[in-house]
Formats: structure tokens, C-alpha cells, sequence
């Protein structure tokens, strides 16, 4: 699969844009990324602008960890 040049340069200025506008979601993924291990249980809930409420959760697997690891290689 070929990447676009200028796809990848728009969905970096798009994760720049939601970077400066939500900082406290960067910040607590700064602050929990190195606690992530296998076994680790993550849960996720929205609350639509109506009121409505979804959940989910999961227990990360060592798959998981492998495509955290090479995610947080991307990076460096």
C-alpha cells in the first residue's frame, strides 16, 4: 500500500490541530503510555452531544502489545 506525501503532510497538520486543541487528552497519554502492559484493561465511554452513552472495554492481549510497540516506534 503506497502512502500520499501529501496525505501524510494533512493528517499531520490535522494531529498538530487536535494536539493544541485538546491538550489534556495528549498529556494523559504522555503520562499512562509507559504503564500499558499485557493485562492491562482499558475502557472507553462517550456521552453524544443527546445525551446517549457507549462503552466499551478491553483486556490488552500481547498482540496488542506488539502493535503498541511498533506504533510507539513510529514516533521515534
Amino acid at each position: 500500500m503506497a502512502f500520499n506525501p501529501m496525505q501524510l503532510m494533512g493528517m499531520k497538520k490535522r494531529a498538530n490541530l487536535f494536539k493544541n486543541e485538546h491538550p489534556k487528552v495528549i498529556d494523559f497519554f504522555k503520562k499512562i503510555h509507559k504503564d500499558i502492559d499485557e493485562g492491562t484493561m482499558i475502557e472507553i465511554k462517550i456521552t453524544t452531544s443527546d445525551g446517549k452513552e457507549h462503552a466499551c472495554g478491553l483486556k490488552v492481549n500481547a498482540d496488542d502489545m506488539e502493535t503498541y510497540k511498533q506504533l510507539l516506534a513510529l514516533k521515534k
